[in-house]
Parts: C-alpha cells; structure tokens; sequence
C-alpha cells in the first residue's frame, strides 16, 4: 500500500486531508477516511487510547454522529471534561443521546454553558415535566438557564407535581421566581391544589394564600364557577311595570259607582 504523504507535520496534513474527505459528497470519502486515518472513530474508541490523542488521527465529535456512537458509549470510556475540551458541542451531544437525566443535578448546567447551549435550546432540552426532574436542577439553576414561573408551568409543573423536583419548596420558589397571585393560581396552588401534596401550609398561607385571596377565580377547576361578572351578580331583577290599564281589575269597576252629589 503506498504511504500518504502528510507533508513537513502529520498533524497538519492530516487535519488538512480529513478536511477535504468531509468536503466531499460522494461515497468514496467513507473509506478515503479510513484510510488516512488507519482506523474507524469505533475502533478508536474501543482502544486504550486517551479521547486528547483523537484529534491526531484527525477525528472530531461530528464522527459520533456520522458513525452513530451513542452518548452512553462515549461516557462509558471518556469524561464529561474530556468532551468538552475535545470539542463536544451542546447539538452534537444531543444528537449522540445526551439526555437530562445525563445532566445530574446543578453542575450539569455548568456543563451544558461549556458546551454553548443557548437558554431556547435548554428549554427544548428541558422539554416537560418529566424531563425537568430527571435534570435534577433547582429552582436556582432553573432560573439561571432562562426559565420563568410561568414556563415550567407551560413545560407541565404545578402544585400536584412540582414538590417532586430538586429542592423546590414554597420558600426556594419565591426566592428564585417571585410568582404574582395570577401565577401561583395558573400552577394551582390552591386550598385544593396543594392538599395531601406535602407542601408546607403555614408557608403556603403566608407566601401564596395571603395573595391569591385577593384574585378572582379565573376558572371552573378550583371554584366550581367561572369569573363572576360583580355588576351582573349585584343587580337585582326588577319586577316589569305594567301599564295603568293592566294593574286595575276591570272587573272591580263594574260594582263601583261614583255619585258626588251623595253626601256623607
């Protein structure tokens, strides 16, 4: 087999030679890869390798897509730490199977900043409830990757839910959001809502009841009545006036008879 000729650096010229097989659109490069390379992204994978030697065979974390090598693969052998300095991005690692429950907790989201993730795509990522708590973050952390109260109610979290998450209680919530009263009543933090839920209920009535008392119910679910309209609910029905006519038993004027010349 002829020898390729990486010019005065291997490093460079691989780099160089890798750059253009992935310019190319036709079939061949696969194996033009392959052979500048010595090897498949697998195979290196599989070897007692360090990820930080990767990048002298000319491989880049797009080769975890292209050769479909799964985030859990990748962990398996390599640290967070050492993808990202490898170059592992936020939508490559998705794209691999990076998935919340892969974040752990707080220091997940420093991970997924290293990795560029903007705060529309970590409430993508963060797409429901589900996904929220398997993330493991706190309403801190929450806060700080973009989310208001308002959309982790629209991503599925409320009264009924949200006491499952990482460290949410009435007192972390408040601190970090500062719901209104209109917000609280949109996550259902109600008598109803927050009863058998294990949400504290002195704090309940000072943080949130003290406020939401104040709001007109908005809808059926909690009240059993829809907004009330308090000019329609003050007003009292008049009885309908009747004409003169109507309001004198003409039947009455038969027996009556007036005589002015009669005297008492």
């Amino acid at each position: 087999m002829q020898q390729l000729d990486y010019g005065l650096d291997k490093a460079t010229g691989l780099a160089a030679m890798v750059q253009y097989a992935r310019s190319q659109g036709d079939q061949g490069f696969e194996r033009y890869l392959q052979r500048v390379r010595g090897m498949t992204f697998k195979q290196f994978v599989a070897s007692s390798e360090g990820l930080g030697n990767a990048s002298n065979y000319g491989f880049a974390p797009i080769d975890c897509v292209r050769e479909r090598i799964a985030w859990t693969v990748l962990r398996k052998k390599y640290s967070v730490r050492d993808l990202v300095e490898w170059g592992m991005n936020f939508e490559t690692a998705a794209k691999v199977g990076l998935k919340p429950v892969h974040l752990g907790g707080d220091k997940g989201y420093e991970v997924l900043q290293e990795m560029g993730a903007t705060e529309d795509q970590m409430k993508a990522f963060l797409f429901n409830f589900e996904a929220i708590k398997s993330s493991k973050f706190s309403p801190d952390t929450l806060k700080q990757a973009g989310f208001s109260f308002l959309d982790l109610v629209e991503h599925g979290c409320n009264a009924g839910n949200m006491k499952q998450l990482n460290n949410f209680d009435i007192k972390s919530i408040v601190l970090a959001f500062q719901p209104t009263a209109e917000e609280w009543l949109q996550a259902k933090f109600t008598d109803k809502g927050i009863k058998n839920k294990n949400w504290d209920e002195s704090l309940y009535r000072r943080f949130i009841a003290s406020q939401t008392c104040k709001v007109v119910p908005l809808t059926t679910e909690e009240t059993g009545m829809s907004e009330i309209d308090m000019s329609k609910a003050m007003a009292v029905k008049a009885p309908s006036i009747r004409s003169l006519g109507e309001a004198i038993d003409t039947r009455k004027l038969l027996n009556f008879q007036l005589n002015i010349n009669q005297r008492r």
